[in-house]
Order: structure tokens, then sequence, then C-alpha cells
């Protein structure tokens, strides 16, 4: 009993109402980072110093969104590209009614002139 003291439960209602348990952890630690002493010495406390140590912070930001950007682009590449085989079917499937309702045409008229009305 001491392993599922742990845990903590919570009802989710889905949206065609029905509910489900979900279990979640109720020790969780937050996970901390600290710069060490050693490399704080290294790098001078003046402004240069002060960008230096934020430009890996920035640079890994610009990163992220960049990534997002693409991220979008090429979603926005593989919708405009379903849709263009979208209209491609259609051109097709329009072109096959065309030539179905020519030949039943033809071959009316091909009838009518064998049996001479």
């Amino acid at each position: 009993m001491a392993i599922l003291e742990r845990w903590n439960h919570a009802g989710i209602k889905h949206s065609f109402g029905r509910t489900f348990r979900v279990l979640f952890r109720a020790d969780y630690k937050v996970m901390k980072s600290e710069i060490p002493d050693a490399i704080k010495a290294d790098v001078p406390q003046t402004k240069w110093g002060k960008i230096l140590l934020a430009t890996p912070v920035v640079m890994t930001v610009i990163a992220t969104l960049l990534a997002g950007l693409a991220s979008s682009e090429m979603t926005r590449a593989q919708y405009d590209r379903s849709f263009a085989a979208q209209l491609q079917s259609k051109a097709g499937d329009q072109w096959s009614y065309f030539q179905a309702k020519r030949l039943r045409g033809m071959m009316h008229a091909l009838s009518m002139e064998l049996f001479g009305v």
C-alpha cells in the first residue's frame, strides 16, 4: 500500500461524457540547474560578460522560433500538395465523365443511323 500512497487519482471527463481515472505521481521533484562557480569566475562580470553568458540562451530561443516556423511551413506545404492532388483527381474525374457522355452519345447516334431512324 505504501507504493499507492505516492500516487494521486484524478477523474478526467471525456467529450463523450465518460469519465476516466488517471494516476499521477504526487512526489515529483522540480529539477534545478546552477552554473558552477568555476565557470562564473571565468566570465567577467562586465556588460560584455553578461552578454556572453546570455548569448547561448538567445540563440536557443531564436533556433526554437525558426524550427516552429519551419514546421508550420512544412505543414502548409503538405496541405497544398494534398489539395493539388485532390484538384488533379477532380479534373481526371470530370474528363472521364465527359468521355463517357460523349461515347454514349456517339453510340446512340450510330444506333440511330444503323436503324435508319
